[in-house]
């Protein structure tokens, strides 16, 4: 993932500012204003085992952008589904995410399993299933965001750069109202009766 990473740090609009965490342990590799070059030396530099605690990893993200001044913000996620993690975590994840005003997009690489076990709090050591696509395609509609599903690192990276395009072709807009009250709003209604 490292190349599709780079490629789309590479994509987006000059003065983007970016840090990188990983999902397993979760850790800042790439803190924000480090340069490209940089970046892709520290990332080739993490060895790609152990479990996949992406929701940590989200969360601590996101608390990273809390703060971070006035710019536009975007969470993206690539990665794939197995994810460990609890209902607690989730929850913390996506309010964490909605207290930094980040816009989540999500690459999902499922490679062939929709469902990933998460064990969850007093009930560790049990094993349920969870729909990680279901879910990151409900927090990407919740805060506007969204949510690509590939099978391959290769699929990865076309997503990465259609959401890198998908950045650099938005504006940001604010609105402002007028001064003074509304025009008072005239409701009417029509009965019909029965004869």
């Amino acid at each position: 993932l490292v190349s599709a990473v780079t490629a789309f740090w590479k994509a987006l609009a000059p003065g983007s500012r970016v840090a990188v965490w990983t999902s397993g342990p979760p850790s800042n590799v790439v803190t924000f204003g480090t340069d490209s070059a940089t970046a892709e030396t520290r990332l080739q530099a993490v060895a790609p085992a152990g479990k996949n605690y992406a929701l940590d990893a989200l969360l601590d993200a996101a608390r990273g952008m809390t703060g971070s001044g006035d710019g536009r913000r975007v969470l993206v996620y690539v990665g794939g589904g197995d994810i460990e993690g609890s209902q607690s975590r989730s929850t913390e994840m996506v309010r964490a995410i909605g207290q930094a005003g980040a816009t989540p997009m999500i690459v999902l690489i499922t490679a062939g399993a929709a469902a990933s076990s998460v064990p969850g709090g007093p009930t560790a050591g049990s094993s349920f299933t969870t729909d990680m696509q279901g879910y990151f395609e409900q927090v990407a509609a919740g805060y506007r965001g969204s949510c690509v599903v590939v099978l391959s690192t290769q699929a990865a990276l076309k997503a990465l750069q259609d959401v890198a395009a998908d950045l650099a072709s938005q504006y940001r807009v604010r609105y402002e109202s007028t001064a003074g009250d509304p025009a008072p709003l005239l409701l009417g209604r029509a009965v019909e009766r029965d004869r």
